[in-house]
């Protein structure tokens, strides 16, 4: 799904219709419901149709200018945001490659993924006379992996009751997740009888471990409860980002192009000071050119 982030600002909008808000819910209640029943809602229209063992995945792009505002503290509070693998990509963008390979993808993995598909053609849908209730292949633990999962996860609650309590829910369902993304890959190595291998559950803890510290630095850069925490966040962004060569306050007020008046911009940066979080020396650049006073971030 591209521009995701425009998706996640429609959902979580405290002013959103209940065709948009509720999409929220669904998707909370099917993850929480991937190893049971997903009851659905019943509507004018249409009688709810229960699934069995949903496991919804949703692939989604946005740059962070959208994605982090949209996802209020809330996402936060409430689980939403611990429910999703998040990577940040950092640095400049690539340069453009001509594709020389065929986009046609290769006959095995089609096979692969029709295996995937038809190893149990029951589907998930609500049992009838043709078609039967799913009953789930479930995967095997590999040697000494459950034992490693279960080892994983206590360290991991530790990591949250150890931080602050704004950021102690985005590590509550890394385990968790982190089982799910073993479990797509085992079944991708096997689709008939998979196995979560102790190496496998390590992989997987490594990448959503990767992923909440990618929310924990973006969330205490851009995630903001209302608008005056949010112009806060924003300078403090600005600075923090211009790294070891700094900014200067005419440059800042450059940055601001309008979004809130220069007032308010030195408010910000005198609480900033006030608070140790940004500095200033008078300083040039890594390239030389005159000194002058910049602003860094501590």
């Amino acid at each position: 799904m591209d521009e995701f982030g425009a998706f996640i600002a429609k959902i979580m909008d405290r002013r959103a219709g209940t065709h948009q808000s509720s999409i929220r819910q669904m998707l909370m209640q099917m993850f929480t419901s991937a190893d049971s029943l997903y009851k659905g809602t019943a509507s004018a229209a249409e009688s709810a149709v229960p699934i069995y063992n949903p496991n919804f995945s949703i692939y989604g792009t946005s740059t962070p200018h959208d994605f982090w505002p949209s996802m209020s503290g809330k996402g936060i509070s409430d689980g939403f945001l611990p429910r999703w693998l998040v990577l940040t990509i950092t640095g400049d963008p690539a340069d453009g490659v001509e594709p020389k390979a065929s986009l046609e993808p290769p006959t095995k993995l089609i096979e692969d993924c029709r295996a995937i598909i038809t190893h149990n053609g029951a589907g998930n849908l609500g049992d009838s006379s043709s078609r039967p209730i799913l009953r789930p292949r479930v995967a095997d633990w590999g040697v000494g992996a459950k034992e490693r999962w279960m080892e994983l996860r206590l360290a991991f609650k530790r990591r949250g009751e150890a931080c602050s309590p704004d950021l102690a829910a985005l590590w509550t369902r890394t385990m968790e997740v982190a089982l799910r993304i073993a479990h797509i890959v085992a079944i991708g190595v096997d689709p008939i009888r998979p196995v979560l291998t102790r190496d496998l559950v390590d992989w997987a803890a490594k990448l959503m471990e990767l992923s909440t510290r990618h929310c924990i630095v973006e969330v205490s850069d851009r995630l903001a409860l209302n608008d005056k925490q949010a112009e806060y966040l924003k300078v403090r962004r600005w600075i923090k980002e211009a790294g070891s060569d700094g900014v200067t306050s005419s440059t800042l007020k450059k940055m601001v192009n309008g979004e809130f008046d220069l007032r308010r911009l030195n408010d910000i940066t005198q609480q900033l000071l006030e608070s140790k979080q940004i500095e200033q020396r008078f300083a040039s650049t890594k390239t030389g050119g005159r000194p002058s006073h910049r602003w860094f971030a501590l």
